[in-house]
């Protein structure tokens, strides 16, 4: 199958607009549904439903985007591949990092893989946490500086634990909570009884929320709660409002002044920041990451 044919359809899978796919491929509506009806031919299934109104995506259909991303992602990586070993470089590597999760530690990664490995092509893309497991899993990143939380991550890549560090409550600064209490005093559990909680939305924090919902499970999820889906509305919210939200310690470098981080006592909020690396990365890259990777001086965050 042609690979243009199937960034089309890729596309037309995430917009559900055969205008807005069309312009995008410079092509006419009537040639990109002949196009369409030709793959679906060729797969022998329908991949969309269409009528008048509304373009929506089959079970089958569903099912080959997940599979066309990888396809995509491993053609792309081929060509990085090729290219890297065409010119200066032996191998190449995409890596995804969380921003404060691992800032500290990409000055001397950067500079170590420079030094010691420097026909290793490596290039860095800021991402934030639903978006790198999404990441790895279509393949477009091939290691990733994240939240170690997500056992199913943990089973497919190799793991490198970099540092641990540990969620809090974080309120306002005027919320009752704070009265009292500085950054890094303790809260236990039965404080957040009857609290409104902000928690990490499960679809943008895959593998999170099911680790704050085990470390919160004598709290309830009866009572009020709302969700969030990235840390820089978590604390423009807890800013406005009365609610208790949940924040590594790798964030109060950049909102300690705007929250309290209160430490939860009696819940086990502790867990590691690691590497996840594809173990079908090239192995130069693969070794060169991992030599880097355990050779840095982590920073600790815990208060």
């Amino acid at each position: 199958m042609n690979i243009d044919r199937l960034k089309e359809f890729l596309f037309l899978s995430e917009t559900l607009s055969f205008n807005a796919t069309a312009k995008n491929f410079y092509l006419s509506q009537s040639v990109l549904s002949k196009r369409i009806a030709a793959m679906e031919e060729e797969l022998g299934t329908k991949l969309f439903v269409r009528d008048s109104h509304h373009v929506r995506l089959t079970e089958q259909g569903a099912a080959f985007q997940h599979h066309a991303r990888i396809i995509l992602a491993d053609y792309e990586r081929a060509l990085s591949h090729l290219q890297a070993i065409s010119g200066d470089y032996d191998a190449f590597a995409r890596v995804g990092y969380l921003r404060n999760a691992s800032h500290p530690l990409l000055p001397e990664l950067v500079s170590t893989l420079r030094r010691r490995f420097p026909r290793i092509n490596v290039s860095l893309t800021c991402m934030e946490y639903g978006e790198l497991c999404h990441a790895l899993a279509t393949r477009r990143v091939d290691a990733a500086l994240t939240l170690d939380l997500d056992p199913a991550l943990r089973d497919r890549y190799r793991v490198i634990p970099l540092y641990r560090d540990r969620f809090y409550a974080v309120v306002g600064s005027g919320h009752p909570l704070a009265a009292g209490r500085e950054n890094g005093d303790a809260l236990c559990l039965d404080d957040l009884i009857g609290q409104r909680l902000l928690l990490p939305d499960p679809e943008a924090y895959p593998g999170m929320s099911a680790f704050l919902d085990d470390a919160l499970s004598a709290v309830g999820r009866d009572q009020p709660h709302e969700f969030y889906a990235d840390v820089d509305t978590l604390f423009l919210r807890l800013a406005a409002e009365d609610l208790v939200g949940f924040s590594s310690g790798h964030n109060l470098p950049s909102f300690g002044d705007q929250a309290r981080f209160l430490a939860l006592s009696d819940a086990p909020t502790a867990y590691n920041v690691g590497a996840l690396i594809d173990p079908d990365l090239a192995p130069a890259a693969a070794d060169a990451l991992t030599e880097a990777l355990t050779s840095l001086h982590t920073p600790a965050f815990s208060l």
